[in-house]
């Protein structure tokens, strides 16, 4: 299987369709790098305006460009679709799509932080190109499999996270699952657990407030709450 560019807006109707289903989930996981709990949405819009603007004909030859991006995680998927772009004039392999995406992702991150999303981006770039997805169409759901515990292992070298994975990791994740032609499953839910023993979030925090305080030169998350 090979990835056209019409392979991929077909993905990208699919992850729509993900991200509609899991908007709630993605935004309450949501902590870093302030706990405004808007993945979800912000992913949500972003592809909603993606798919529109491919729909009016806006997505062009060099890239997936005439479309708005919503926030952080917006902007990093968008990025990664970008480099997508850049090599879909010709069908190729999802690992060589995902390097390219990867790399454009590197070039919109000033301050890379393990655990997140570009750490996903770039390891997950290089399980794909190892397995070579597109030789056996059987061996799709085996691959998604490895995406998922990859997102967990990711996520664990950013324990201020307090939770298996990112919430940007996951929201790219859901769509890589898409680009091998299969869909979340039940397995995933795993992916929207805390750490186990981790004390329940069952407080809110003003999020004016926390933005204020992550800008504290030298002050540390945990110091801070």
């Amino acid at each position: 299987m090979l990835i056209t560019r019409d392979g991929l807006l077909e993905a990208l109707a699919g992850w729509h369709a993900d991200l509609t289903r899991y908007r709630a989930q993605l935004d309450r996981i949501n902590t870093l790098p302030v706990p405004d709990h808007d993945t979800g949405t912000n992913l949500l819009a972003t592809a909603a305006e993606l798919l529109a603007a491919a729909g009016a004909g806006a997505a062009d030859a060099a890239g997936l460009s005439g479309y708005d991006t919503f926030g952080n995680s917006g902007m990093l998927i968008g990025a990664w679709l970008d480099g997508a772009g850049t090599v879909l004039d010709v069908p190729v392999s999802l690992g060589e799509l995902a390097r390219a995406a990867a790399t454009e992702v590197k070039l919109a991150i000033a301050a890379p932080q393990p655990g997140r999303f570009l750490d996903y981006a770039v390891r997950a770039a290089s399980l794909l190109a190892e397995a070579d997805a597109g030789a056996d169409s059987d061996a799709a759901p085996v691959i998604a499999d490895d995406l998922r515990m990859l997102v967990i292992e990711t996520g664990a070298a950013a324990p201020a996270l307090r939770q298996r994975a990112d919430s940007g990791s996951i929201g790219l994740y859901f769509l890589l699952r898409r680009l091998l032609g299969t869909g979340p499953q039940a397995a995933d839910e795993i992916l929207f657990e805390p750490w186990p023993d981790d004390p329940p979030a069952d407080g809110r925090i003003d999020h004016e407030l926390a933005e204020f305080l992550f800008t504290v030169q030298g002050a540390g998350r945990a110091e801070m709450l």
